[in-house]
């Protein structure tokens, strides 16, 4: 297939070149200010726990409020061994999946299995992402 080179004209470059730099410099400006906000939300809660509160309101009304949310999980194959070891009916469940490298092999060499499996299909949208870098000039 071969593409369709596009050349723009001297009016949509300027619209293009005003929103790229007006794209980047509010990057920049987004990042600073998240990682300002990190180091003042870490400060702010080490002085609560430093203090032994958890709720907090300024003069101005500004409320603070800190909570701690325990964070676990398992180590699934520590966790399956261990359950196995309980001989409880249902505990241990056996899931299957499909091979998908077999699937992939199976329809290169039938074509026709591509209408069946067609329908388990599911269409999610295009993940559009706009990545904007500031590009250093080349040296001659």
């Amino acid at each position: 297939m071969k593409t369709e080179e596009i050349i723009l004209d001297n009016d949509q470059k300027d619209q293009l070149n005003e929103l790229a730099s007006e794209y980047l410099q509010v990057c920049a400006d987004y990042t600073a200010i998240e990682s300002k906000k990190k180091a003042l939300g870490s400060v702010i809660k080490t002085m609560l726990d430093t203090f032994g509160i958890k709720k907090y309101v300024s003069d101005d009304n500004i409320s603070l409020s800190m909570s701690v949310r325990q964070n676990v999980s398992f180590d699934e194959d520590l966790l399956l061994n261990e359950c196995k070891s309980f001989d409880i009916d249902g505990l241990v469940k056996t899931k299957e999946y499909v091979d998908m490298e077999v699937l992939e092999s199976a329809l290169y060499h039938d074509g026709s299995l591509k209408e069946n499996i067609k329908k388990c299909q599911i269409e999610k949208p295009d993940t559009v992402t706009l990545r904007c870098t500031q590009k250093k000039p080349l040296n001659e």
